[in-house]
């Protein structure tokens, strides 16, 4: 299996793109760790605040936990959230994982900004651990939009 020369990552056989940081992957170490050739760069250090992917999967981590809190608490408005977490994989990380960087792009603002929207209606209604849940979520995507290159 090929090993990503931007950050290291081990990809499938045949993957054209980095399933971890979305870089292409045309040209690939032999193992990890292993030391760059001189024709070969040398691999990118790590970013501190992680791959988009990774990104991506924590928005939809947080706030489907919270929807999913909510519901148990007995909130009928938890199914937005739980909705939300579908529209993230949806439109924001099913598109990375096919290498549709201007789709997952697009996804990752759109669903950062209805994260948003839904925070400052949680400020409006006193629901504060609605608001942080949703404002970290947009926060995810916001550092994940920035990080996916068209």
């Amino acid at each position: 299996m090929p090993y990503c020369v931007n950050c290291g990552a081990q990809n499938p056989d045949g993957a054209k793109f980095c399933v971890n940081c979305g870089k292409s992957v045309t040209e690939t170490a032999a193992e990890p760790g292993a030391q760059p050739s001189p024709t070969q760069p040398a691999a990118a250090p790590s970013k501190l605040a992680g791959t988009p992917g990774a990104l991506l999967i924590a928005a939809m981590a947080v706030v489907g936990l919270g929807g999913l809190l909510q519901l148990i608490g007995g909130d009928a408005l938890a199914v937005f959230a739980l909705g939300l977490a579908g529209l993230i994989y949806a439109t924001a990380y099913a598109p990375l994982q096919k290498g549709l960087f201007s789709a997952a792009r697009n996804g990752a603002i759109t669903s950062g900004g209805v994260c948003l929207a839904f925070g400052l209606v949680d400020i409006f209604v006193g629901a504060w651990s609605g608001m942080v849940i949703s404002l970290l979520c947009a926060a995810f995507l916001g550092l994940a939009w920035n990080q996916i290159k068209d």
